[in-house]
């Protein structure tokens, strides 16, 4: 019945403003009615959830999450943040990966690993530190259209040692939804190599939450170079005028997403928020997959 429930919601939203719901966690709130909007980093200027019982129960080794995009592709990552009033969501669960197909799309146990490791960072033991039960949170869900446009939605919760993931019914994928992961050049180049649990996205060809391959190579490389260009081009107001270009930044875009090794600039366009990528981004890149080449094939 809750599949159901899911699926019936997915299919009503799919194609509003090609934005996304975030159905699992519980999001804050609308991200559809103003003040709100799902151009505002961090949290689409929707306020944390102030009720302690109001916060969705997650277990510590990760909870599952269904979120309900209407992009046909959107690169999108999943972060959090520990504690409450927070703005810095600072733990990758899930880094940057290609979510495909508009649709319901479910993540069973996302981001174990990382969650683990975000713990001790935070100068916990890890996930089965008592400390941890109780502990509020917030989730961050970031997708990159193919406008390159950034759009924001969060949930809060609460760790708790009885908390379950969704069972197989309720935790899979629309039709043709599914996700590719992006991996570096020198990754393994298994068809089904493994990764930390939950941080890989559900496979399109089966609907269900299974781990798919690595994008790598040439094909990186020609992700790369795409979403290279998208840094190129200048943005421009609704009259055709100049607001901003490249070598203008007005902002840094959130580093919870691509703390690693990405650069990116925020800029304000039209009343909205317009996200675009650096040309030095690509150059190294490009410059970090030829160093790989040149490694891996003296």
């Amino acid at each position: 019945m809750l599949s159901t429930t899911f699926l019936t919601i997915g299919a009503l939203a799919a194609g509003v403003n090609a934005h996304f719901r975030l159905l699992q966690p519980t999001w804050r709130g609308s991200s559809f009615v103003e003040p709100a909007s799902q151009w505002i980093y961090p949290c689409a200027n929707v306020n944390e959830t102030t009720d302690i019982a109001n916060r969705t129960l997650w277990p510590s080794t990760g909870g599952s999450l269904i979120i309900n995009g209407s992009h046909e592709h959107a690169l999108t990552a999943v972060n959090l943040a520990l504690g409450s009033n927070v703005t810095n969501f600072n733990i990758s669960l899930v880094e940057l990966f290609n979510q495909t197909g508009a649709g319901i799309f479910c993540l069973k146990e996302t981001g174990k690993a990382n969650l683990d490791a975000g713990f001790k960072a935070a100068g916990y033991s890890g996930a089965s530190d008592p400390r941890i039960e109780g502990l509020q949170a917030s989730i961050q869900i970031i997708q990159l259209g193919h406008s390159g446009s950034a759009l924001y939605n969060c949930a809060d919760i609460r760790f708790n040692s009885t908390a379950q993931l969704l069972s197989d019914d309720v935790c899979k994928n629309g039709t043709g939804v599914g996700g590719i992961a992006i991996e570096n050049v020198d990754a393994s180049s298994a068809s089904t190599s493994p990764s930390p649990s939950g941080s890989s996205p559900p496979a399109a060809s089966t609907g269900a939450a299974s781990v798919v391959g690595p994008v790598t190579g040439g094909g990186l490389l020609v992700a790369m170079v795409a979403w290279g260009l998208f840094s190129m081009r200048q943005v421009y107001d609704s009259k055709n005028m100049i607001v901003g270009s490249a070598n203008e930044p007005m902002g840094i875009f959130d580093a919870g997403v691509h703390s690693k090794d990405v650069d990116s600039e925020v800029y304000l366009c039209s009343g909205y928020t317009q996200w675009t990528i650096g040309i030095r981004v690509l150059a190294r890149k490009i410059v970090k997959v030829l160093h790989r080449c040149l490694i891996s094939f003296p």
